[in-house]
């Protein structure tokens, strides 16, 4: 509220729209007002951060076309967001890492637990195992996590079950066990799957009714209720244009 205010006190015109994407976003807008530049602040994030995700300025950069990007630097630059964020869904970059772990943790867990398979004990090795699993599932969601765990029970079976170096398993509390692994493995990795589902859906939902308070706030300054609400909704979603149509007489079969 404070920020539209001071917008409009200066001459400007605010405007406030939905996306899954802050640089789709704000490119689309751009577009759809034609627009030809955009000036940016620079990231607060720090270069640790901008190792896993190149951020909202550069993202635009890359993806803006014809439009000029500007970048403005300020005192807040690479010391942190500040503030802690809502964690959004299971982006694509999370589904990637979380592919990626489950590929190259699975066989490093092994890799690194096999020399000591002798003295190990088959739950120690589960637990280990079921730990990379879950920082699968956090990272990357059902799938890549469900993917680990079965490939988790078969190297669990061939390294440090007896009889090892063999997919047998001899002793049933052993498959049990094992059973139980990949059990506990599915179940979490189904709780953060459906955690970053319903994350997302709440952050679009509080969106949505941002957007349905900015459109009363302007109703209520005195603009025109029709056109102000149109205006909104070929900005919240994108639109080149949008019309609202009349039927007069009688209507049609």
């Amino acid at each position: 509220a404070r920020q539209r205010a001071l917008v409009e006190s200066l001459g400007g015109t605010y405007h406030q729209v939905v996306g899954d994407s802050v640089p789709r976003a704000l490119l689309d807008f751009a577009g759809g007002v034609n627009a030809t530049q955009l000036v940016l602040g620079a990231s607060r994030r720090g270069r640790f951060a901008q190792l896993f995700s190149r951020g909202v300025g550069v993202t635009t950069t890359a993806l803006s076309g014809s439009i000029d990007v500007h970048m403005i630097t300020h005192d807040e630059v690479g010391r942190g967001a500040g503030r802690d964020r809502p964690r959004a869904g299971l982006t694509r970059g999370r589904r990637i890492a979380g592919w990626a772990m489950a590929l190259l943790g699975i066989p490093a867990i092994t890799a690194l637990l096999a020399p000591f398979r002798d003295g190990l004990k088959l739950p120690s090795a589960i637990l280990m195992f079921l730990l990379m699993v879950v920082c699968v599932a956090l990272a990357g969601g059902m799938w890549p996590a469900v993917t680990a765990a079965v490939a988790g029970f078969m190297l669990l079976n061939y390294y440090f079950t007896p009889p090892v170096d063999r997919f047998t398993i001899a002793d049933p509390e052993n498959l049990f066990a094992l059973s139980v692994y990949v059990l506990v493995a599915v179940m979490v990795s189904a709780v953060v799957d459906l955690a970053a589902r319903r994350t997302r859906e709440a952050a679009r939902a509080s969106a949505d009714a941002e957007v349905l308070s900015t459109l009363a706030g302007h109703v209520l300054r005195g603009e025109a209720a029709l056109a102000s609400l149109l205006a909104r909704l070929r900005e919240t979603f994108g639109l080149t244009s949008v019309t609202l149509l009349e039927r007069t007489g009688e209507p049609a079969p």
